[in-house]
């Protein structure tokens, strides 16, 4: 198997977005807050796409 790189990885929808180190620790708590936000049945969907 072929390592994956930047360059090919997006298009496999692993990395959508790059941002700067100082940047990133605003962005992830932006985030973790957005999806704490979400109803509960949503979140264990997304985290769990097979369970039924």
């Amino acid at each position: 198997m072929r390592p994956w790189t930047t360059t090919r990885s997006p298009w496999y929808g692993w990395i959508n977005r790059a941002l700067p180190a100082d940047e990133l620790d605003d962005f992830v708590r932006t985030l973790a807050h957005r999806i704490a936000g979400f109803p509960g049945a949503g979140q264990v969907a997304v985290a769990r796409p097979n369970a039924r």
